[in-house]
């Protein structure tokens, strides 16, 4: 599907109308020619005081997907009704938030980003294509904000959905291996980006021995993927990203009910969302320094796969007693921050969908954020309204950190308290990021936001959620 842009609209086009009375095709002077069909858009969205951010953006959903259900190829969109609701939705909301949080160019960057959004479809394995969309024409005049603002809305959607891509292919398609050459092939034609892969002998070496760990029961080799892109001052302190990359999780030898396995292809979603953001920081040419991080490795069963009972000794020196097979995201995530160390980072953010425990908190619709800095947290939080990726805070409270005392090594895997489990999994966490100076650490539990509900306007599969949010947060730090 591609986005054109035009001073008026074009023949063959069907125009969508995004108010309640629906247009009069006899009185119609936006086309070339009074013979179009269109696309009405009834009062299930009215402009009330209740209009934010995040109903906009659910608009511009609710029109590709109508579109799609209706099988149209072509679809276009005047954009000077965009800029009257935009208008009309200022009025009404001036006293509740800052006019700039609707300006025109967060209108243009939202609008194009989530028709790109909407548009996509996990199709790769259909033999016949049911998404119908070939077009969407967007036509007006436009200011040069509005332009520019048009480019990065396409790169960020379009980024979005790569990561939707990636968690989306099955296991069988997508293991350590296979994601390790994505990434190249992701990267494949930009020079800034450096990619490294480590493999299992590398990391034995050097004692990454929770990343092993976990994929010893896997006939697929693990992999330490590695992304540098250096566009920022020569010696400024990197950002980095570290996503979690379980190509598949069975749990283990705690191994998960049948009825959560099918979603396991997306337990690498957190590495999807990572390589994600880098191909649209790289595309808008952010001039940060950036290290993105991937442990790849499968979680599965064999004679040589990891226990309940093992005590692994960490890169950091740490040991740690494992308590269930099935708390395996933090450990890679642990063996990935002390290796993130040696950048001496000033930002290290980690995205995994990593608890149950956070779904359970928060239902559906926002990822778990947990950081020692409040003014992170603050910043991120008000990015997440601005993007559509949604987030709220849980507390670092070091009460938690009881339930994670092992009688036998440094800290147990595994919180021996039921509740709580999205807190002591970031605790967790936080016992090897405390170990690198002046770093400021945010982990983003993204469980909640692994798999598009019913109330998105998306279609089914990955959201690619935070994307939007970390490219805008880098940009910003």
């Amino acid at each position: 599907m591609k986005i054109s842009f035009n001073k008026i609209n074009k023949t063959g086009f069907t125009l969508v109308n995004l108010y309640e009375k629906d247009i009069d095709i006899k009185n119609n002077i936006c086309s070339e020619k009074n013979t179009e069909k269109f696309l009405n858009i009834k009062s299930e969205f009215k402009l009330t005081d209740e209009m934010n951010q995040r109903t906009f953006l659910m608009l511009i959903r609710k029109v590709i997907l109508k579109a799609k259900a209706e099988k149209i190829q072509k679809l276009s969109l005047d954009y000077n009704q965009i800029r009257k609701i935009q208008t009309e939705v200022l009025d009404k909301i001036s006293e509740k938030q800052n006019a700039a949080d609707f300006d025109s160019a967060w209108t243009a960057k939202t609008v194009i980003e989530n028709i790109f959004l909407a548009a996509y479809k996990f199709e790769k394995y259909k033999s016949q294509k049911e998404n119908s969309l070939e077009e969407v024409l967007i036509f007006g005049e436009f200011s040069k904000i509005e332009k520019e603002n048009f480019q990065k809305g396409e790169i960020v959607g379009k980024a979005a959905n790569i990561a939707r891509e990636l968690a989306n292919t099955p296991a069988n398609d997508m293991t350590p291996t296979i994601l390790a050459q994505e990434t190249k092939n992701i990267f494949k034609n930009y020079p800034k980006v450096k990619i490294k892969i480590l493999e299992e002998a590398d990391v034995k070496k050097i004692g990454m021995n929770l990343f092993l760990a976990v994929g010893a029961g896997s006939q697929h080799p693990s992999k330490f993927i590695i992304c540098e892109y250096l566009a920022g001052q020569k010696n400024a302190r990197p950002i980095v990203l570290i996503g979690k990359g379980i190509t598949y999780d069975t749990g283990g030898l705690n191994l998960k009910p049948g009825s959560s396995m099918n979603s396991m292809i997306m337990d690498m979603t957190g590495g999807a969302v990572i390589l994600a953001t880098l191909k649209a920081v790289a595309d808008l040419k952010i001039p940060k320094n950036i290290i993105v991080l991937v442990p790849a490795v499968e979680n599965a069963i064999s004679g040589e796969a990891y226990r309940p009972g093992d005590i692994i000794k960490s890169l950091e020196g740490i040991t740690v007693e494992i308590d269930n097979t099935d708390a395996e995201g933090r450990l890679i995530l642990a063996d990935a921050i002390t290796y993130a160390k040696k950048y001496n980072p000033k930002y290290l953010l980690d995205v995994a969908t990593l608890t149950g425990a956070a779904v359970v908190a928060l239902g559906e619709y926002a990822t778990v954020i947990l950081s020692k800095e409040n003014d992170l947290s603050e910043k991120v939080s008000k990015l997440s309204e601005s993007t559509g990726d949604l987030t709220w805070p849980l507390p670092m409270w070091n009460l938690y950190k009881d339930y994670l005392k092992s009688k036998t090594a440094d800290i147990l895997n595994l919180s021996t308290s039921r509740w709580g489990g999205t807190i002591s999994a970031a605790l967790f966490l936080y016992e090897f990021v405390s170990k690198i100076p002046d770093v400021k650490w945010m982990h983003f539990d993204i469980a909640p936001r692994m798999t598009a509900n019913e109330n998105d306007n998306l279609e089914s599969g990955a959201t690619g959620e935070p994307v939007r949010l970390l490219v805008e947060l880098i940009s910003e730090l």
